[in-house]
């Protein structure tokens, strides 16, 4: 069963994965390119992620990133991923804590 601190942090971190998507179709990826579910179905992946494996899931995260690192690296997709991704930590760490 997950964790309390699992449960609220899958929220915000879908909510990240929704608004770093949606920056890659409409940012990164060249004009034209079909982008399908993407924005869709990469939140639903990372509720998923959290809720399921927790802790592990920001290293999974990592490995991702560093696989595709031409993706991220437009600063409007690299600033939301550090800045929101330190708040949705900083909340799960918070409500962790809290409920011990």
């Amino acid at each position: 069963m997950p964790k309390p601190a699992e449960f609220v942090a899958a929220i915000p971190f879908a909510a990240l994965a929704w608004i770093v998507a949606d920056r890659v179709v409409r940012v990164v990826l060249p004009k034209g390119m079909r982008s399908g579910r993407f924005r869709e179905t990469h939140p639903a992946d990372a509720l998923l992620v959290v809720w399921r494996v927790g802790g592990r899931a920001v290293r999974t995260w990592m490995d991702f990133l560093c696989r595709d690192i031409a993706t991220i690296a437009d600063p409007r997709v690299s600033g939301t991923l550090s800045g929101d991704g330190a708040r949705v930590g900083l909340i799960a760490e918070i409500v962790g804590r809290v409920t011990r």
